[in-house]
This record gives C-alpha cells, structure tokens and sequence, in this order.
C-alpha cells in the first residue's frame, strides 16, 4: 500500500512539473509573438513616417512652386472681367446608388488580380506604404490566428 502512495506521488509531482513547464513555454510562446508584433507595427509606423517626411517635402515644394505662381496668376486675374454665373440650374452630379468599396477592399482585390504594391498605390491614388500595410494585416489577420 505504501509503495502505491509513493507512486501516486511520485505520478502527481512528474506532472505538475509537466504543466509547470509547459505553462512557462507558453509564456515565453506568447511573449515571443507579443515582441515580434511590436516590432513588425515599429517598422511599419517607421515606414509610415518617412513616407511621411517624404510627403511633407514634397509638399512644401509645390506650395512654393504654387505661391510664385500665383504671384504671376493675380497679375493676369485682374485684367480678366467677370463673367456672371447662371444661377437657374443645378450644378450637383446625380447620386451613384453603387456602393464603393473601401480602400482596402480595393487594395487586396487589385493585389489578388497580381498587380504589384506600386501599380496599386499608383491606381488608387494612396501611398505605397498604405498598400503594403494593408496587404501585410491581412496576411498576418488570416496566417496566425
């Protein structure tokens, strides 16, 4: 009788090292899969920003390409009269019943359809960035769930 006691503890202690580490795996599991995703979305927010920096620059170019143009517009704008405007008829475009589809949606169709991340972002008028943010969630949404 003693030595069945023995063995059930013996059976009981074996197993709660088991869980034990088995539980301390799955931590370490989870935090290795917590820390790749803070540094997968660091990258991306990364990207986002230069992209950003990019913009910005770009657009403060073209805000003084436009001042220096309109400097030489208003010369031009004050020798034109004014013409007067028709105010009987409507000037809205008739309402689409079509639903759009979101950016998104538009991104991972064009990227099933085989168009590359430039063609898309060039297509759809967004940041190629964006599009590769997009195309990358959805395939982290649907291969680690």
């Amino acid at each position: 009788m003693a030595i069945l006691l023995f063995i059930s503890l013996l059976a009981h202690l074996i197993t709660f090292v088991v869980i034990f580490n088995l539980a301390k795996q799955l931590q370490s599991i989870k935090n290795e899969r917590h820390n790749d995703l803070s540094e997968q979305l660091s990258g991306y927010l990364e990207a986002i920003r230069e992209e950003n920096r990019h913009l910005e620059a770009t657009l403060a170019d073209e805000k003084k390409q436009s001042n220096h143009t309109t400097k030489q517009g208003n010369n031009h704008i004050q020798t034109v009269e004014s013409t007067p405007i028709e105010t009987g008829k409507s000037q809205t475009a008739p309402i689409s019943q079509e639903p759009e589809m979101s950016l998104e949606a538009q991104v991972l169709h064009h990227y099933a359809k085989g168009m590359t991340v430039e063609e898309i972002a060039r297509e759809l008028d967004c940041g190629q960035t964006e599009a590769e943010l997009i195309i990358k969630f959805h395939r982290n949404a649907y291969n680690n769930p």
